[in-house]
């Protein structure tokens, strides 16, 4: 029997990746639970960009033009990069495109990782490892569920995106801390679910390879400078989303079916296949391969601590974590339990490529490639298992929805971008909306005035007012305080009408409104922040070029 040749063994990471890709080519448009839901932010994204908003943060005809401050809350890296491709194609296939080229950066990213991992001068065995990784964690059925049966696309960005910051802690040049700080700014911008378990993930793989390393000092100092310089790259997004979610009707967030309660399940029920959100096996043999590995002395405490985040994983999807989700802050945000079995997949492929080395290592090659390609074959198996499960969208289907998202269109209907009405203002009732707010931008007013209006914008309105005695508007706008009302050249402090919509308060006789929406002050601080961390970023990525490998 001939060995495989190499450049065809390089492929098979590439064409694992692609797999899901090439079944929605041969199927459709994967019609999972939030498809509707993707394409409406993608949409309102570029039109914020429309609206001159760098980067946005209001989208501004949702709601039939009363607007959302959805992208204050929600990731942008995704939306970004699928609303700028949006502008050579549909909004289905930018969806798609932006989904294939985040495939692609995990399959670059977790071979540099699984390699920088391993070390070592067996140049076979550690391809093959940082092969097998992309096998474990791209096939993963729950990876799978994100993409075609849920629609989570923000969720399957962040995930291909978490071997980046990984590659940062583990790689041995002096580009380490560079890494690293691009690795965690874009995971948190991309998804700040995710971000928080590669927190998690970080601080235990960083406290083992830091008791393992003979000079701490230079192993943790670019670490922690780049952990540091990541948060203040990302800092325009996470700064206003403190700032916002105080306003918001957060609590539509962990309520009703977004309750954990009753949602934990047993190990046997996790890894049921009947069970849409489940890891699959493969997960558990990668446990058991790693167990095995322990015992023929390979990578140890690494090993043994992406077994403890393997078990932690699960025990938090399980009744005995009650008391965590309980009482633990911000937990109950993750809402579904299952969520941790995406973190659980990229475990699930570090101890797979951290056993393959030493399991394998002695094997002749003809030996290693078989058990490659098994290993390929098992996870093939279960991602196909799992699109099997796929709700697939007809095109005239998907061009009919297409239509309703023209801006035009959008501005004259309902639509929402959320699964809730969570990113509205604790006042606000959506059933107040009873005409656009094109053609209503007044819901209500003080008998006796008279109104001109001037200037009718998303983010600015201008009216002439006429008052026989003090009275009051209601404007077709979800009233946040980042609007600016004046009232002739006096600002008025920012209140809301009963049906949560911004209210101006007029006096008696003839005057000048003009309302704007300005930027928030976080997202304004937030991006100066940034600048200067981007400056600093780009400044240490020169100096480290400088600096030989070693």
């Amino acid at each position: 029997m001939r060995v495989t040749p190499h450049h065809a063994l390089a492929s098979l990471p590439w064409l694992a990746g692609a797999v899901p890709f090439l079944w929605i080519a041969a199927h459709g448009f994967p019609a999972g639970d939030d498809w509707q839901l993707e394409l409406t932010r993608i949409a309102a994204y570029r039109q914020a960009w429309a609206d001159d908003q760098w980067p946005p943060f209001w989208a501004p005809r949702l709601y039939a033009g009363y607007g959302s401050v959805l992208f204050l809350c929600y990731g942008q890296l995704f939306l970004a990069l699928a609303s700028a491709v949006s502008f050579a194609g549909s909004f289905a296939a930018s969806f798609i495109g932006a989904l294939a080229l985040a495939t692609g950066v995990a399959v670059w990213a977790l071979q540099r990782m699984v390699s920088a991992a391993v070390g070592g001068d067996a140049t076979d065995t550690r391809t093959a490892s940082a092969r097998v990784a992309v096998y474990v964690a791209l096939l993963n059925p729950y990876l799978i569920t994100d993409l075609c049966l849920r629609n989570a696309a923000a969720e399957y960005t962040a995930l291909c995106l978490t071997p980046l910051a990984l590659l940062g802690l583990w790689t041995r040049s002096s580009r380490a801390g560079v890494a690293l700080s691009a690795g965690i700014a874009v995971v948190i911008v991309t998804h700040s679910l995710v971000a928080l378990t590669l927190a998690l993930l970080l601080s235990a793989l960083a406290l083992d390879a830091l008791r393992r390393t003979h000079d701490r000092r230079n192993w943790l100092l670019p670490r922690a400078g780049g952990g540091l310089l990541g948060l203040a790259l990302s800092a325009f997004f996470w700064w206003p989303l403190f700032e916002i979610t105080p306003l918001i009707r957060r609590e539509d967030l962990v309520t009703g079916k977004f309750s954990f309660h009753g949602q934990l399940q047993g190990l046997g029920e996790i890894f049921a296949f009947s069970n849409p959100y489940s890891p699959g096996s493969v997960p558990l043999l990668a446990a058991g391969a790693a167990v095995c590995a322990i015992g023929r002395g390979g990578r140890g405490s690494a090993l043994w601590v992406l077994l403890l985040l393997f078990g932690a994983l699960l025990a938090l999807q399980t009744p005995a974590a009650y008391p965590l989700w309980e009482w633990l802050p911000g937990l109950a945000y993750f809402q579904f339990p299952w969520r941790f079995n995406g973190p659980l997949a990229l475990v699930s492929a570090l101890l797979a490529s951290l056993s393959f080395a030493p399991l394998a290592a002695a094997w002749p090659a003809r030996r290693r490639v078989l058990l490659e390609l098994a290993i390929l074959c098992l996870c093939l198996a279960s991602a196909g298992l799992q699109l099997g499960r796929t709700h697939w969208a007809s095109f005239q289907e998907v061009e009919r929805f297409e239509q309703l998202l023209e801006p035009k269109a959008m501005a004259r209907t309902l639509l929402t971008a959320t699964v809730g009405d969570e990113y509205l203002p604790r006042a606000a009732r959506r059933s107040a909306i009873m005409r656009p707010a094109a053609v209503a931008p007044v819901t209500a007013a003080t008998d006796g005035l008279r109104i001109g209006i001037k200037t009718l914008e998303p983010r600015f309105m201008a009216f002439t007012v006429r008052a026989e005695r003090t009275s009051e508007l209601c404007l077709a706008r979800w009233a946040f305080p980042f609007w600016r009302v004046r009232v002739d050249d006096e600002v008025q402090p920012i209140s809301a009408c009963a049906s949560g919509v911004l209210r101006v308060q007029v006096p008696q006789g003839k005057h000048r409104v003009v309302c704007e929406l300005r930027m928030p002050r976080a997202r304004v601080y937030g991006l100066w922040i940034s600048a200067c961390a981007l400056l600093t970023w780009i400044v240490w990525w020169r100096r480290a070029r400088r600096v030989p490998a070693r």
